[in-house]
């Protein structure tokens, strides 16, 4: 009887370290499922709700601190005045691709002058890419936005869109890889 209880006490205390075991990984687990859910943050404007991207995409651009990376199929003067106004407050280093002009609507002018306002600010080094047909930007090397539309008001505020944050490095690294291909071989660092 005694060799019986001293065998389930020994059980009781290996069943106890497991258990500890268990709950310590059970622990890891969450803490690493909160990390990976404060890498990612989902914007979703459905129905679009007037100005809400808009918002966001500034800010997030106005907090730039070193140099800011876009890829969009077109660009308003809204947003471009923005990017001169922060190389003019923080003196930034801007590179964006966009489509070429000729693939803008005519019946777009807020697009049309937002390229020519582009083309006429020296500061930011623009390239062309046709084959751009949603917005990247990459801010910092530290934090990325991607956006199912280009940027522009109109197109912010009037359709469905999804503007997702990302700072997982590991991603980071991806799409940092894939802005620096699409530059002119002169202009990749």
């Amino acid at each position: 009887m005694e060799v019986q209880i001293n065998t389930l006490k020994k059980m009781v205390q290996d069943l106890t370290k497991q258990n500890k075991a268990l709950k310590g990984k059970i622990t890891n687990l969450e803490d690493e499922i909160l990390s990976i859910r404060g890498k990612y943050k989902v914007s979703i404007n459905l129905p679009p709700i007037k100005n809400s991207n808009i918002e966001m995409i500034s800010k997030y651009i106005e907090n730039t601190m070193n140099n800011l990376s876009i890829i969009t199929p077109y660009i308003d003067s809204f947003f471009v005045k923005l990017l001169i106004k922060i190389i003019r407050t923080n003196n930034i280093k801007i590179q964006i691709i966009t489509n070429e002009r000729r693939q803008i609507r005519q019946d777009r002018p807020d697009l049309l002058q937002g390229y020519d306002d582009l083309q006429l600010n020296k500061a930011i080094t623009h390239v062309f890419n046709s084959l751009s047909k949603q917005t990247i930007i990459l801010q910092d090397n530290k934090n990325l936005l991607l956006c199912s539309t280009c940027l522009s008001k109109e197109d912010l505020n009037d359709t469905f869109n999804y503007i997702i944050a990302i700072n997982d490095q590991f991603i980071l690294e991806k799409f940092e890889q894939q802005l620096i291909e699409q530059l002119p071989p002169f202009l990749r660092h």
